[in-house]
């Protein structure tokens, strides 16, 4: 098996794999690293600015900026670390569609996709499951 940096593609016997032409099958895409289309780019920046505002709210907090009983207690706090949930889970929006329409297949918007689907069910959590 032969990687080449930036396309994760597995070699194949395709004898073996009953396509005797030695062609690879028509519908088979490589996974690759980086986007190939305007969306998965886009998806990219959405999780840079999401990255971003969780380290600006960690730091917040590791000053010494503390919550309170709500949620909107400390907006130094809060608005950093709702944007950053926010960004994350419109990111995953916008990976589902370039997978799903656009045909999008890089490890970034995979990548996307499954840390927006934490982040939704942590915020949904946060929001509904406190007595």
């Amino acid at each position: 098996m032969r990687l080449s940096p930036l396309v994760f593609r597995q070699e194949v016997d395709h004898e073996a794999a009953g396509n005797p032409s030695g062609r690879a099958c028509p519908g088979a895409r490589a996974l690759r690293l980086l986007p190939a289309t305007s969306l998965g780019w886009l998806v990219v920046g959405l999780l840079t600015a999401a990255a971003t505002l969780l380290l600006i709210g960690i730091a917040l907090a590791a000053s010494g900026q503390q919550g309170g009983e709500e949620f909107s207690d400390n907006l130094w706090l809060a608005i950093p670390m709702l944007g950053a949930g926010l960004s994350a889970v419109i990111a995953g929006a916008v990976a589902a569609f370039a997978v799903s329409f656009r045909r999008e297949r890089s490890a970034l918007t995979f990548l996307a996709l499954v840390l927006s689907l934490l982040v939704l069910i942590f915020m949904i959590g946060e929001a509904f499951g406190h007595e």
